[in-house]
């Protein structure tokens, strides 16, 4: 298997999350109500009441909505009928562009000024400047929340440019449903994009790095940047192209659609992953101070980290975004790995779940990571909402012990057990795999 994504240049990223319920303070539970807000859109769930706000659970996704902001509360009862009740979702299928926005419609996380998707964010020339110094042109693309410096052509830089801006809207939402308030970055996310893999090279060299051919792409916490190239640029590629150049024509044919479909499935799997981790750092997902130093870093469980940017790396489809679509190359991986193909003890199960260093020994503990989040998403999604919210707490520099943390893991998810096990393991091994969607086999 080709070790697509290599984190030898620093730790990936992490987000910010704040609570913005305060401790403390003791909710009234209200029953079921609609609530119109100042705007005049409604709002319908299962309302608690605060001092300064109104919780509304709506499916499982709990929105608050300022005091300020509302015209009228009344009971379900009184203002719909047994026709007008709203659903709830189905959480194992994947959620839909449309679903989702019904259930966050007018919910008022943020002020309608305030809302990322419409907020451009401002250039640090000065930081551009030396992206270009360094990558030795003057080429850069702009949108609304990233610049890209290339050397590739421009329509190569919008395509990852416009990737980017795709996973910013659907990190929002998701951070919208785990009610989780969005920080703002002061300037536009900023990423590289090179012409040539030699070029990608060097420019590990010149941050400080060591080149390496199995790197296909990066994130850089410590400079807040991205770093790609164009994967038909591959040296294995590359290499793979040119031994068949003296080859009849229909077998370089062959040979080279082969290639472009390992190119553009690695290319929208390792930026998705990569950028989801840019992104996740910048609007504050996880803490953004764990780069600090080691023990900081250690504070964050790994396989939080990793498995919710997994959950990102398929592209949005029919059915909606890759939120909830199952991502098919972790599936494979899973269930053809021998090391996961026999059921787990729960005391494996735990060392993986509170250990961060067992991601140093092998690559193989990502698709662990993926299925693990998208279980907990799938079936215990409110228990996984109060773990984003726990983590999110945590303070840079604390010490977390293997026992706090198996611990807060058995507060949200249920003692690990053997059942517990079994049952995840289970589930994951059913899934099922579609190998159609998938790059070439062992390719190149």
């Amino acid at each position: 298997m080709t070790h697509a994504r290599r984190w030898g240049f620093g730790l990936l990223i992490a987000l910010l999350l704040v609570t913005w319920v305060l401790p403390g303070v003791r909710a009234e539970n209200l029953g079921k109500m609609r609530i119109q807000q100042t705007d005049g859109k409604w709002v319908t769930g299962e309302v608690e009441e605060t001092p300064e706000a109104y919780l509304v659970k709506v499916g499982s996704i709990t929105v608050t909505i300022p005091k300020t902001r509302v015209k009228a509360i009344l009971p379900v009862e009184e203002t719909q009928s047994p026709g007008e009740a709203q659903e709830e979702s189905n959480h194992g299928s994947g959620l839909k562009d449309l679903e989702i926005e019904k259930l966050l419609e007018g919910t008022g996380l943020m002020p309608p000024d305030e809302d990322p998707d419409d907020i451009e964010l401002p250039l640090d020339e000065e930081s551009v400047g030396e992206m270009m110094r360094i990558a030795g042109t003057e080429n850069i693309y702009t949108t609304k929340h990233v610049v890209v410096v290339y050397t590739s052509t421009k329509q190569k830089a919008a395509e990852i440019a416009t990737r980017l801006e795709a996973i910013w809207r659907w990190r929002v939402r998701f951070m919208k449903m785990l009610n989780l308030p969005l920080r703002m970055p002061e300037h536009k996310l900023e990423l590289y994009y090179f012409a040539d893999h030699e070029e990608f090279k060097t420019l590990q060299v010149n941050i400080g790095g060591q080149p390496d051919d199995g790197t296909l792409g990066f994130f850089l916490p410590s400079s807040n940047r991205s770093h790609f190239f164009d994967m038909l640029t591959w040296r294995p590629i590359k290499m793979r192209l040119q031994s068949l150049k003296n080859a009849p024509a229909s077998v370089r044919a062959r040979e080279e659609n082969m290639a472009r479909q390992w190119a553009e499935y690695q290319t929208l799997s390792v930026t998705q992953h990569e950028l989801g981790h840019h992104i996740d750092f910048n609007l504050g997902l996880f803490p953004q101070a764990v780069f600090l130093d080691m023990e900081s870093f250690d504070s964050i469980p790994r396989w939080l980290v990793e498995g919710t940017t997994m959950l990102f790396e398929v592209p949005p489809t029919a059915e909606g975004a890759s939120l909830g679509v199952i991502n098919y190359e972790r599936v494979e991986q899973f269930q053809t790995i021998p090391k996961f193909a026999q059921k787990w003890s729960p005391d494996f199960f735990k060392l993986f779940v509170v250990r961060n260093e067992i991601w140093l020994q092998t690559g193989w503990y990502y698709p662990m990571g993926w299925a693990l989040v998208y279980y907990l998403w799938e079936e215990k999604r409110p228990g996984l909402i109060e773990y984003y919210h726990i983590i999110s707490n945590r303070d840079p520099g604390e010490a977390v012990s293997y026992s706090q943390r198996e611990r807060e893991f058995q507060d949200c998810f249920g003692t690990i057990d053997q059942k517990w096990v079994d049952d995840f393991w289970k589930y994951i091994m059913e899934l099922p795999r579609k190998r159609s969607l998938l790059p070439p086999k062992d390719y190149p």
